[in-house]
């Protein structure tokens, strides 16, 4: 799928060049190949050229270096043509009459010496790494083509524009034709007169995604009299945008379920064949990855393309790695790779976005130049960055004033609870984790598990703080001989879910496990309800009181026990029903809301409308969901919220009941009323009694961390009176109180 120049005469430069240091001849090298630095050297190369004879007068000549590592100086028969920077494509024109029937062309290369190119702590191979070859092209000819679409609301509707650049004198006619991929069935035609943008529309397009790769082929031809340039890609029609902290495409919410990829592979370095390269993207998205992270360079132009075919989301960077940003040595070629990198492939739809830097500091001016040269070229692509800094007042002012679309935060931890702390500095937009894992979670199932779980978790719409998608660190083993055990092992990082002959690790199977759950999550089953008050059985009549009409907001009390259990993600149990010891209950979760009635900070009273005849009462639930009795506080590094510890007597609340006839006062307290609702306290399992209530209703939440259990209170008045309504009055405005269900007996 890589652009295609169709009827544009090359030459490949391949074979073994003889390489010299210091003008003394060393050996022979591969181009395209790699080889381990040596700081500078000269590569030379003879060839005869294809065209001796063949020459036109209007015929121009380019020298074409698709990639090199990190600067090549190119001499062509002692005429110098250019230097080409690290990683991304350069042209240089022949002089008229340069080439020659017999020729010869050095290359002088610098690698490590080169302030900006070697990646820092990562492989980095040297030499001509990609494609070198000449090229002959007519006076006038397509320079660069640019495509995009613009859909409507409802993505029915595409508006697209093609943007053609000439070299050479403005003339001739362009035709620019749009066909789908699969079919061959030509959608569009337009010809015109070079010099303005193209427009046409799409309608009913076929939407390009993950799920549905669907492609065009783009072909725009130049004719000038009888000469015909033209050149061919591959597009998709496709619409990705923000909205508050979630990506969505196509109308679709879009989760990133990415890994991080390096360009160099065991086996080749920085010049892996096309079939490999296909083969190992293909790997990726068999494993249930929605995208990759193609880190830390700019990879070969067949990688997003590849994608592309694939249905992989990719996004791209320009080699700015541990870089002072500041320093203008790094920050001009950088980003002069950055612009290269984006011309290049800035029609494909699998580029997600791009990043500007990985792990610098973050650096505003550097940022505002990025972000104006990426939307001069490409105003619709998402820009972004790979942040470890931990500085989330610099990484936001940045981020304001580039305009930015999303964070993106590197953040390696053993405990998944630093992960939603980090969640917490960045709501205001998407946040990816652009790096996660690494060797503190590989090769550990039960805790990279609990990770995955995390992340599962918060990808969901409605929870809060979330994430907009994460990419694993990383896909592939690799050497480096910088960084020390346990992360690397006599000289290569091993981190990878492929091993150095690459074999998938276990790790691999969890990461598709927590790739499919990120959009399919696990369906919880709610926990068994086991009954423990059953005698002695009441053979009275007892009248179930309805308490879901209660008035009064319970919302912030309701978030801070959802937040108690935000590390674990298991159900809480609907009691619904329920007979005890004889008495009938109706839950208040029988239907909506689907809450206990809750008292504490901020709602310190509740009144229940009762309006009958009563002789007796029975409550269920007189429990303490935060602060209680025995023992609330809790250690444990699983659990970071304290709770206070409460005194066996201390005062929790009161009940009022208001009787027509007066007024009748209930204290509450701790530990002879009202008790902790968990049975499981600190390092134990608990069994805490009350005087005056007994053992109701309990589930079992989590093994190790809640058994809730409700408790039944009964209290007679003596004779039948005529009940007006139930206060509830806090007293311990530490401690969130439930109430489930209200049973009378009327006589």
């Amino acid at each position: 799928m890589q652009l295609r120049q169709e009827n544009t005469p090359i030459q490949p430069l391949h074979g073994a060049w003889k390489r010299t240091i210091a003008g003394r001849g060393i050996d022979y090298v591969a181009v395209p190949g790699c080889y381990p630095p040596v700081g500078e050297c000269g590569l030379e190369y003879r060839f005869v050229s294809c065209w001796p004879g063949a020459q036109q007068p209007d015929d121009r000549y380019f020298l074409c270096a698709e990639g090199v590592l990190a600067s090549a100086e190119f001499v062509l028969n002692g005429k110098a043509l250019g230097t080409a920077g690290p990683w991304v494509p350069y042209r240089f024109e022949l002089p008229v009459g340069l080439l020659q029937g017999e020729n010869t062309l050095h290359a002088h290369i610098r690698d490590i010496v080169e302030p900006f190119g070697p990646t820092p702590g990562r492989r980095f191979d040297a030499g001509i790494v990609r494609d070198l070859y000449l090229m002959r092209k007519p006076a006038t000819f397509i320079e660069s083509v640019s495509f995009r679409a613009t859909l409507d609301d409802a993505c029915t509707h595409a508006a697209c524009e093609v943007l053609v650049e000439l070299n050479g004198p403005v003339t001739g006619q362009l035709t620019v034709t749009l066909a789908e991929c699969a079919t061959a069935r030509e959608v569009v035609s337009v010809t015109v007169a070079p010099g303005n943008p193209i427009c046409f529309p799409v309608a009913s397009p076929h939407l390009w995604s993950p799920d549905a790769p669907n492609l065009y082929t783009l072909t725009v031809r130049l004719l000038v009299g009888d000469s015909v340039d033209l050149v061919q890609e591959m597009v998709g029609i496709r619409r990705i945008e923000v909205r508050g902290q979630d990506f969505y495409l196509n109308n679709q919410r879009l989760l990133l379920k990415g890994v991080c990829r390096h360009e160099f592979t065991s086996a080749h370095s920085y010049a892996p064949p096309v079939e490999e390269v296909r083969e190992e993207l293909a790997l990726i998205k068999h494993a249930g990855f929605n995208y990759i992270r193609l880190v830390h360079s700019p990879q070969s132009a067949c990688v997003p393309r590849i994608a592309a075919e694939l249905g992989l989301l990719v996004s791209e960077e320009p080699g700015t790695c541990f870089h002072n940003l500041a320093d203008e040595a790094v920050a001009a070629p950088a980003l002069e790779a950055l612009r290269r990198l984006v011309r290049r492939d800035r029609n494909c739809p699998a580029v997600f976005a791009w990043y500007i830097y990985n792990e610098c500091e973050p650096n505003i001016a550097y940022a505002q130049r990025a972000a104006a040269l990426c939307r001069a070229l490409d105003p619709d692509r998402l820009l972004s960055f790979a942040d470890c800094s931990g500085k989330h007042a610099a990484v936001k002012a940045m981020l304001a004033a580039a305009d930015l679309s999303f964070y993106g935060i590197n953040q390696y931890t053993v405990w998944p609870q630093e992960y939603i702390d980090w969640m917490q500095h960045y709501t205001d937009r998407p946040l990816v984790f652009t790096e996660w894992g690494g060797w503190m979670l590989q090769g550990n199932p039960r805790h990279l598990k609990i990770h995955c779980d995390t992340f599962v978790r918060h990808a969901q719409p409605t929870v809060s703080p979330r994430i907009a998608g994460c990419s694993f660190w990383c896909w592939a083993d690799y050497e480096e001989y910088s960084r020390a055990e346990p992360a690397a092992i006599d000289g290569w990082t091993v981190e990878g879910l492929l091993d150095q002959r690459a074999r998938p690790r276990p790790d691999l199977q969890l990461l598709s496990l927590m790739c499919h759950e990120m959009e399919h999550p696990p369906q919880v089953a709610a926990p068994p309800i086991e009954i423990l008050a059953t005698a002695p059985q009441c053979v009275d009549r007892w009248l179930p009181l309805d308490l879901t009409a209660i008035a009064g907001d319970q919302g912030h009390l309701e978030e801070a026990l959802a937040a108690m259990r935000a590390r674990f993600a298991y159900r809480l149990p609907t009691f619904g029903a329920l007979t005890l010891a004889g008495i009938d209950f109706i839950c208040r979760d029988a239907l909506h809301p689907a809450q206990p009635l809750l008292l504490g900070k901020g709602r310190a009273e509740v009144v229940i409308p009762v309006e009958m005849m009563v002789c007796t009462i029975a409550v269920l639930g007189h429990v303490a969901l935060q602060g209680g009795y025995p023992s609330s506080s809790i250690y444990s590094v699983h659990h970071t919220d304290v709770e206070i510890d409460k005194a066996l007597g201390q005062a929790a609340a009161r009940y009022e009941f208001l009787f027509d006839d007066g007024l009748v006062m209930q204290p509450l307290q701790h530990g002879i009323h009202i008790l902790r609702g968990n049975n499981i306290c600190r390092w134990w399992k608990t069994a805490p009694r009350a005087p005056d209530t007994r053992p109701a209703v309990q589930a079992v939440l989590h093994p190790s961390y809640e058994v809730l259990r409700y408790d039944l209170w009964e209290h007679s008045f003596g004779a039948p009176r005529y009940l007006k309504a139930i206060r509830w009055i806090l007293e311990d405005a530490d401690s969130i109180q439930a109430l489930m269900a209200i049973s009378l007996r009327q006589g």
